[in-house]
């Protein structure tokens, strides 16, 4: 039972770093996009 806590306790912990770096990643994306023109873009 105590090694199932564990697992959710760092499987919820996990995702939630996940989600933080894909935020944090998206705004520097947004940053360094917007002075480059569409045509130049990599995607």
């Amino acid at each position: 039972m105590l090694t199932f806590i564990a697992g959710v306790i760092t499987g919820s912990c996990t995702a939630i770093i996940i989600m933080s770096l894909m935020s944090v990643a998206k705004n520097a994306d947004q940053q360094i996009e917007m002075p480059i023109p569409k045509e130049y873009r990599i995607e």
